[in-house]
């Protein structure tokens, strides 16, 4: 299983990046600098935070589903 707490991490970086993207964004949209030029780093980089804000929730799930299909299996 995949370290969920890593891609936790990972998420939450990419959501700082976007965030910080963000903040530029605003001051080249105010210094007059094109859309064009700014606007898709910030998109991948938002987007690949969600992508793994799913990525985790679905491994929880994974887990969780695990986790109930053990359950019971071990009688200490």
């Amino acid at each position: 299983m995949p370290n969920i707490a890593e891609i936790q991490r990972a998420a939450a970086g990419a959501r700082n990046a976007a965030h910080e993207l963000r903040d530029i964004a605003e001051r080249m949209k105010n210094m007059g600098i094109p859309a064009k030029l700014w606007s898709s780093p910030f998109v991948h980089v938002t987007k690949a935070a969600e992508d793994l804000d799913e990525l985790a929730d679905v491994l929880y799930g994974l887990d969780d589903a695990e986790d109930e299909e053990t359950e019971g299996l071990c009688n200490d």
